[in-house]
């Protein structure tokens, strides 16, 4: 679990922990798409190991969901009420020795992410508890950052993230108040 995310306006690499730009796919994995066949926008990434010290440092965790900048269903469907959540969002994992940079949907430029030191074992500003099966809470990043430092309208909610413990299955939720 790492708490709270906060970005850093500093260009990232592709490996690094990094909000935004290029995924980093294998040859073979398609890009993910939403439940009406858009192409998913690739939300953050990071090296798999974060989430879990037992992963291999070589894994590297993609993290899709899908976005509309025209209008807000993307936040209905990242509900944590949503009964299909993997048709909103999702997880891929790549190894890094064999992928490659991909940008289907994407926007630029990626810029850094850091973990905030609050020491927070639990997501805050909740409106109500989330539970998923088979998967616990990781990390949040508060929209109105992303929105002042991308000029994007991600709404004035926190995204939470939750994945199994092997980061094979994640997802991103939002509670709309």
């Amino acid at each position: 679990m790492l708490g709270e995310l906060k970005i850093i306006d500093e260009f990232a690499d592709k490996f690094d922990f990094r909000m935004f730009g290029p995924a980093l796919l294998e040859k073979e994995v398609s890009w993910p798409v939403d439940y009406n066949g858009n192409p998913m926008l690739f939300f953050m990434g990071l090296p798999a190991n974060l989430l879990n010290k037992k992963l291999d440092i070589n894994l590297y965790c993609n993290i899709f969901i899908t976005y509309d900048h025209e209008d807000d269903q993307h936040l209905y469907d990242l509900s944590d009420k949503n009964p299909e959540p993997n048709k909103s969002s999702c997880v891929i994992l790549s190894d890094i020795r064999s992928s490659k940079v991909k940008k289907t949907s994407c926007i630029e430029p990626s810029k850094k992410l850091s973990i905030s030191e609050s020491g927070d074992e639990v997501p805050y500003w909740l409106q109500d508890p989330i539970q998923k099966s088979n998967m616990s809470f990781q990390f949040q990043i508060y929209a109105g950052e992303i929105d002042n430092m991308f000029q994007q309208d991600f709404g004035d909610e926190f995204y939470y993230f939750f994945c199994n413990e092997n980061c094979s299955e994640g997802n991103v939720f939002v509670q709309i108040t």
